[in-house]
């Protein structure tokens, strides 16, 4: 580069290259425009790149781990906490959380919606919620939807092979996939065993269990990422995708 210009692009959030890791604040592009001095261009330049990457990758890591753990303590204490509840909002929070369909399903949606990145963590999660709350209120309303249960053990088999195989879907495509796991979740959900849905408290629990998972399943991209790489998170995923499997084959 002319006058000791050096550009770095396509490193990601945690100082990866092109091609390094998927969904990890990507394709942040940074330009090292500041003159060298005469004889020490390259070294000049090698400091400003590792300075960059130092700044950016160090705390977009720390920042993720600590909500990671905050919202994994969360939910580990959840199933406690609820005894203290009111009876319906209890109902509601431990759903998702103390059945391990609902909860694989939501922890593998949020990883994938982390990996698939481009915004789709926060929308995507959002979606899945308001989705579920809408077709969990139709199910009590005495409108069902054919093969939703097993329609829901897919889901696992599918977000768990996304992650496995890190692919990467188009947005909107996604949003779509996110919204309609959720709408699974609600149905089924509504009709958990011993839910005294027919007060009104059992939504915001219910929104409030399902929001902790997301949550969690977000967070713990960047844990496992952190201690694992790229392997661990596909290694969660094919577990995922296994355990789906196993329940659409009524063997669990």
């Amino acid at each position: 580069m002319d006058g000791g210009t050096r550009r770095l692009s396509g490193y990601d959030g945690l100082g990866q290259r092109d091609g390094g890791a998927v969904g990890r604040c990507r394709w942040l592009t940074a330009a090292l425009t500041s003159p060298c001095p005469a004889g020490d261009q390259g070294n000049h330049s090698h400091r400003h790149a590792e300075f960059f990457l130092m700044r950016c990758g160090t705390g977009a890591v720390s920042r993720r781990l600590i909500i990671s753990a905050l919202t994994l303590a969360v939910l580990a204490g959840d199933a406690a906490a609820a005894t203290a509840l009111p009876p319906s909002f209890s109902a509601g929070l431990a759903g998702p959380v103390l059945t391990y369909l609902h909860l694989l399903g939501l922890l593998g949606l949020g990883l994938w919606l982390d990996m698939q990145g481009k915004g789709s963590p926060g929308i995507g999660a959002a979606l899945a919620l308001v989705a579920g709350l809408l077709f969990g209120v139709l199910t009590r309303s005495g409108i069902h939807i054919p093969y939703a249960a097993y329609a829901l053990e897919g889901s696992l088999v599918l977000f768990g092979g996304l992650l496995a195989f890190t692919v990467s879907l188009p947005r909107v495509l996604g949003l779509v996939l996110a919204a309609i796991a959720g709408a699974l979740h609600g149905i089924a959900l509504s009709q958990w065993e011993g839910a005294s849905s027919s007060q009104w408290l059992f939504w915001p629990g219910l929104v409030a269990g399902c929001l902790l998972a997301l949550s969690a399943g977000v967070g713990l991209s960047a844990t496992l990422y952190q201690f694992g790489g790229a392997l661990a998170s596909r290694l969660a995923g094919a577990a995922i995708a296994l355990v789906g499997i196993l329940l659409l084959l009524n063997v669990m």
